[in-house]
């Protein structure tokens, strides 16, 4: 794939240079978050907490607030977790999410934890499945009773720009992991989305 191809999303982002930004961003990051060993696919465990704060996942993370996140989300999400199959691929569930609305309110009731932390958590458990949700959420995601809610609307956003790019992104994964880096098509394009909203511009 040529580096100076532009992806562009039915939600209005043209993204340039997918490829270049991808590696780019590997090179800085992959080794902090994505490279880190999944562990057991139906538990939150303390590495998936500790990942998160790797990636300015907590403001003033100490071990009192890592231990009980941890906890907090294990608790919360290990049951849920077991009845989603851990290949569930975004663009082949079910368009209503059902299932993972119900592990978004479940892992938001945790206190400290919002769409962002829940998400970054959880891309761990079901890359295929789950992005993380970042950059320009809704106001409405800081409220715990909305969060789940408006978060899978989003996620009906997202997989819409998915479904109409996938063999764009299908191209920069096989890039990608050529680079040796490993992603999944929900990764790479989360991270496209990110660094074509984040306001310092440093992967663009």
């Amino acid at each position: 794939m040529a580096a100076s191809v532009t992806i562009e999303l039915p939600s209005g982002p043209i993204i340039a240079e997918p490829l270049d930004r991808m590696l780019h961003f590997c090179r800085e990051e992959y080794a902090y978050y994505d490279a880190l060993p999944p562990g057991a696919p139906d538990r939150v465990e303390p590495l998936d907490v500790l990942a998160v704060v790797s990636v300015n996942g907590f403001f003033n993370a100490n071990a009192a607030t890592i231990r009980a996140v941890h906890r907090g989300l294990s608790a919360a999400c290990d049951a849920l977790l077991r009845a989603i199959p851990q290949d569930a691929d975004l663009l082949a569930c079910d368009p209503s999410f059902p299932a993972v609305a119900t592990l978004l309110r479940a892992a938001v009731g945790v206190p400290r934890v919002l769409i962002p932390v829940t998400t970054k958590v959880l891309h761990r458990k079901r890359s295929n499945l789950i992005p993380i949700l970042l950059g320009r959420l809704p106001p409405a995601t800081q409220d715990k009773t909305r969060a789940a809610g408006v978060a899978v609307e989003v996620l009906g956003r997202f997989r819409d720009d998915l479904a109409a790019v996938l063999s764009e992104v299908d191209s920069v994964v096989t890039e990608l992991a050529t680079a040796g880096f490993v992603l999944s098509p929900v990764r790479v394009l989360e991270v496209l989305l990110w660094t074509e909203v984040e306001e310092r511009g440093y992967y663009r």
